[in-house]
């Protein structure tokens, strides 16, 4: 699950073993879902755009860029067959989004813009958190 950048949210992931998966967006002030997002399987991890524009969700097989306003999928960048996309972490102007695949054991480099692959970048099975740094140069 994931919050909101202005806190105003909760979107956390469903996923039942034969019913589906997708995001269930909780509106904080009135403590219940206010919208469903359908349609990713197995849904795992959740980031937002610094803006609190676009919320990326990692799944199985894509990353899934997902209009917060509108509550619709935007675009689906595939990540391989049963990847494992787990965590998911984007650069602070969202350009780029980096995910780890615990199944295929990669972190996978997404130029955003253009929804397509960049580069892979080999790293152990299993792997899942991730995280963006600016260091200083």
């Amino acid at each position: 699950m994931g919050v909101s950048p202005d806190g105003g949210e909760v979107w956390g992931a469903v996923w039942r073993q034969g019913a589906g998966g997708g995001m269930a967006v909780v509106d904080i002030t009135q403590g219940q879902v206010v919208a469903r997002i359908p349609g990713l399987t197995q849904p795992r991890r959740v980031a937002f755009s610094r803006d609190g524009s676009h919320v990326f969700v990692t799944d199985r097989d894509h990353l899934r860029v997902i209009d917060r306003v509108k509550r619709q999928l935007i675009a689906s960048v595939f990540l391989g067959d049963n990847a494992g996309g787990s965590g998911v972490s984007c650069s602070p102007d969202a350009a780029r989004c980096y995910v780890a695949t615990s199944q295929s054991g990669e972190v996978v480099e997404i130029d955003v813009n253009d929804f397509k692959v960049l580069r892979r970048f080999p790293a152990e099975r299993g792997a899942d958190g991730i995280a963006y740094v600016n260091l200083p140069r």
